[in-house]
């Protein structure tokens, strides 16, 4: 069975030298179908780990460059629309109130809103061989489930005190992380 996968990427950048920005928005479509082995029913046994992918995404940066363009400093806005992902199930319960159906479709479960992520970026160029970079990614330490991640649909169930499937969302992505990286080409 064919899939079909719709949508459109636009991306506007503006560089003057000591100002620039780049801008860019996707939007996608697809008519693919979650397969019985992309999710963890009947425990943990999956080949994929499979969740439906934001509708849209974009991503918005604006940076400045000094002295002679040897100093850049840039901030990058990341914004993720919805995501699911397959709800995850140690094969204890039913998907559509069925048990013995493994041919009903897979529930999918909406992801938690994903907020603005920010990073920050600086890159100083020593010499013409010699560059320092420096980034700090997720700014604002947002706690957030990265849409990507490919452990959403895996690893999150959890019991109560009375014994009950709780379904968590505990792989959250990673809070403020600092980059340093230096480069040199001889």
């Amino acid at each position: 069975m064919p899939i079909n996968f719709r949508g459109y990427e636009i991306e506007l950048n503006y560089d003057m030298g000591i100002f620039y920005t780049k801008i860019s928005y996707t939007r996608q479509k697809t008519d693919q179908i979650q397969s019985e082995t992309s999710s963890s029913y009947y425990g943990n046994f999956n080949y994929t780990q499979v969740q439906d992918l934001p509708k849209y995404y974009g991503q918005a940066e604006v940076g400045a460059r000094f002295f002679d363009e040897k100093l850049q400093l840039g901030v990058i806005a990341k914004y993720t629309g919805k995501a699911k992902r397959a709800y995850p199930s140690d094969g204890s319960e039913n998907r559509d109130g069925d048990n013995d159906d493994i041919n009903s479709p897979i529930i999918l479960q909406d992801l938690p809103k994903i907020p603005t992520i920010y990073d920050l970026n600086l890159v100083y160029k020593l010499s013409k061989n010699f560059t320092i970079k420096g980034e700090v990614q997720n700014l604002f330490n947002k706690n957030y489930i990265d849409a990507l991640n490919a452990n959403n649909s895996t690893n999150q169930l959890d019991y109560n005190s009375n014994g009950d499937n709780i379904y968590l969302f505990s792989n959250s992505a990673r809070g403020r992380t600092y980059y340093v990286n230096f480069e040199y080409r001889y």
